[in-house]
């Protein structure tokens, strides 16, 4: 029997406007997050997005 590959979740987050423009916005951290799982087999991946206000 095989080893079913790796399962993944990933909570990608911003909290400001700023952070999104910056290059560190949800696009970014799922292109990151899908490099991660593939590169350790994952074939897919559960995401939760929180865009939060800044206080």
């Amino acid at each position: 029997m095989s080893t079913p590959p790796p399962r993944f979740i990933a909570y990608e987050r911003v909290s400001t406007a700023r952070q999104g423009q910056s290059g560190l916005g949800l696009e970014a951290q799922r292109v990151t997050i899908d490099d991660f799982a593939r590169s350790r087999g994952a074939e897919e991946s559960l995401f939760r997005k929180a865009v939060e206000p800044s206080a």
